[in-house]
């Protein structure tokens, strides 16, 4: 078995779910998906691949449906030729995901699939601005690409069946344009927002998020004591002839003799002496 160093700077959903089974918790990726819905922890994206981000200005918000920022997040690129002046070329990165654009969709489907459930089409998402991503600094970013508006086409309705009105106006103005050929025209490259992560892109979690995800579950190492348990572990210890008021007082003295105990009984028991020493102070008196 593979033995993670927490040190790294990220790891893979499997590798999390991995460190988290050596430490007795058992967590499966759909755990993950879930709890970043949730708002406890930000997953992260890889891209292995060079993609190009576009500043997005300004900052979206996930009830941004309902007020006049909605109308800000598609200006200006839903379909353009020309190159935004502030595309940003990125290489082998790692981005974190604010779950405000389409990439919340795409992790309630991931979710949905591990649960076993029919994926949503829909979700409390601003779908306009496409798939968001985020800096360390806090500056959001739209995943953008470039391809011949054919293929664009085919897979908008690939993957909606049908084209929006944002397609049909283009076409329209191609049509009426110079280009000659129908080829030509629909061979013309156009940057676009897709709705899809590229292929080799991974779902990763930074060392910050594992740490706050090992904080989360510490506690399962140390079982739950209810109050009326304590008081009656406390009474049992006290009238304990075998047990004096100066052990009581050093818990950790009494590990080895109630692992004693259990063995004559024919038990194996490793006994917590931090456990002891927190039950015996919440039952006394």
């Amino acid at each position: 078995m593979t033995t993670y160093d927490i040190q790294q700077e990220w790891l893979t959903l499997d590798e999390v779910a991995e460190v988290m089974k050596q430490r007795n918790v058992s967590l499966l990726p759909g755990d993950l998906y879930r709890h970043a819905l949730h708002g406890n922890l930000t997953l992260s994206v890889w891209f292995q691949s060079p993609v190009q981000l576009r500043p997005l200005g300004p900052q979206c918000n996930p009830g941004c449906q309902n007020d006049d920022q909605h109308k800000q997040c598609t200006v200006p690129l839903p379909l353009s030729v020309r190159r935004h002046p502030c595309l940003r070329h990125t290489a082998w990165s790692i981005w974190d995901l604010p779950l405000i654009g389409l990439e919340r969709l795409f992790i309630q489907r991931m979710l949905a699939k591990a649960l076993g459930y029919h994926k949503p089409p829909l979700t409390d998402c601003c779908h306009e601005s496409g798939i968001v991503v985020c800096s360390l600094s806090g500056q959001h970013y739209q995943l953008c690409d470039r391809k011949p508006l054919r293929e664009i086409a085919l897979e908008v309705a690939r993957r909606h069946d049908k084209l929006p009105d944002a397609f049909h106006r283009v076409l329209s103005r191609l049509y009426n344009s110079r280009f000659a050929s129908r080829n030509a025209r629909l061979n013309i490259p156009f940057w676009y927002l897709p709705d899809h992560f590229p292929q080799d892109a991974v779902l990763v979690l930074r060392k910050s998020q594992m740490d706050i995800l090992l904080k989360r579950y510490q506690s399962e190492k140390h079982p739950r004591v209810t109050t009326p348990f304590a008081h009656l572990f406390w009474l049992a210890c006290k009238k304990n002839p075998l047990l004096d008021d100066n052990l009581l007082a050093h818990p950790y003295k009494l590990t080895n003799i109630f692992e004693s105990w259990a063995r004559e009984e024919g038990l194996t028991v490793h006994v917590n002496g931090d456990t002891l020493k927190r039950t015996l102070e919440r039952g006394a008196p």
